[in-house]
Order: structure tokens, then C-alpha cells, then sequence
């Protein structure tokens, strides 16, 4: 089950995909776009309040927002920099896992020594074949 964060339908997952997707494409935005999502995003100032500090209206201002998010959206379908950023993301946290294991396991063969050390060594030649395979996946 998804969190809040993680859900896209709930407040805080959304704040969530726009920071992201601003992260990616923000330089690809309209100076106003920029900063009507800083204001609103990252200041956390209501609508009505950035349509109060810049003499317009409400509805403009969530236009404004509107145009931006629907523009950082259609980016995100064309390009994919951000599912690519999270992909990436999830295989290098599974090759970190991998790495660990394997140094562990290369640290407690210093350790033991002796008869020990063939079945550790199959072990470690094992984990650090997996970390090679999804290496591979991802970089072939």
C-alpha cells in the first residue's frame, strides 16, 4: 500500500510529484510558471496571497499553476527524466544492498580463515554475480 506521500491523489503527493517534476524540467518554464510554483510549492503561500502580492486575481494565479503543472506533466510524458531518475534510483538501491552483503561477507572471511573460507567465497562470488547481472540490466 502506497503512504500519502508516495500517492499522487493525496495532498502531500502531489506537493511531492511537483517538486520532482520541477527539479527536472523547472529551466524549461516561463520566469512567471518558475515562480508562481516556488511561491506556492516551496514558500507555501496560498493563492490568495500571491495574487494579493502581485495585484491580480486569484483565478489568475490558479491558472497559472494550472498552465505550469499541466506543462511540467506533458514534459514528464515526452521526455521521462523523472521516471528514469526513480528507476535509477531503485536499481542503485539494490546494488548497494548487493555491495554490502558482499563486503560483509569478504570482512567475516578475514575474520574466520581456514576450511571457512571456500563456502564464503561461494557466497561472496555469488552476491557479487547479482550485483554484476543488474549492472548489466541496467547499463546494457
Amino acid at each position: 500500500m502506497k503512504d500519502a506521500v508516495e500517492d499522487e491523489r493525496s495532498a502531500p503527493g502531489r506537493v511531492v510529484k511537483a517538486a520532482r517534476l520541477f527539479d527536472a524540467y523547472s529551466p524549461l518554464l516561463t520566469a512567471r510558471q518558475r515562480e508562481v510554483l516556488e511561491l506556492h510549492y516551496f514558500h507555501d503561500l496560498s493563492l490568495g496571497e500571491i495574487a494579493a502580492s502581485w495585484s491580480t486575481s486569484r483565478q489568475a494565479v490558479h491558472d497559472l499553476v494550472r498552465r505550469a503543472l499541466s506543462r511540467l506533466d506533458s514534459l514528464e510524458d515526452k521526455l521521462g527524466l523523472v521516471r528514469a531518475m526513480r528507476a535509477a534510483g531503485a536499481d542503485g538501491a539494490r546494488m548497494m544492498e548487493l555491495t554490502a552483503t558482499a563486503i560483509r561477507k569478504i570482512d567475516a572471511l578475514e575474520l574466520d580463515g581456514g576450511a571457512a573460507c571456500s563456502g564464503k567465497l561461494q557466497e561472496v562470488r555469488t552476491v557479487l554475480k547479482q550485483l554484476e547481472h543488474c549492472l548489466r540490466e541496467r547499463w546494457d
